[in-house]
């Protein structure tokens, strides 16, 4: 099956706009406050893009769908590291990502922990990484 991952290139170039505006601008001000915001929607749906692309890429080696989509979050992940999809240390760094997404679902708005802004230029790079493995399966 042929995958397109357009969608996630998108969100990727949109988290690195974010990012580039938080740097342009001084913390507490409104622009900040926006592109931070920007910065942690696209990280939140690059993560569940990420997380789709790769469970479909995940269907080449399982006898059936089914089997693939009862898999949680972090399961696809680690099964990608098995099929070497992606390297163990890049799989550890994704589950990382969610628990940081999961623990700060709902503190975003008034504050952010530092920790998510600091991981999210990572981030863009391991999207873009995960983003060409995913890809460059099709035939």
């Amino acid at each position: 099956m042929r995958l397109s991952a357009s969608h996630l290139d998108g969100c990727i170039e949109e988290l690195e706009a974010a990012l580039r505006g938080l740097a342009d601008h001084h913390p507490g001000d409104m622009a900040c406050r926006i592109y931070r915001s920007a910065a942690v929607r696209q990280f939140e749906l690059i993560l569940e893009i990420s997380g789709k692309l790769l469970r479909m890429r995940l269907r080449d080696w399982f006898a059936s769908n089914r089997e693939v989509d009862e898999l949680v979050f972090k399961d696809v992940f680690r099964v990608a590291a098995l099929f070497t999809l992606i390297e163990g240390d890049v799989c550890e760094r994704w589950l990382k990502y969610r628990d940081l997404r999961n623990d700060s679902a709902h503190d975003y708005r008034e504050k952010y922990p530092d920790t998510i802004l600091s991981i999210l230029p990572r981030f863009a790079e391991d999207a873009r990484a995960l983003r060409s493995a995913v890809e460059s399966r099709n035939g």
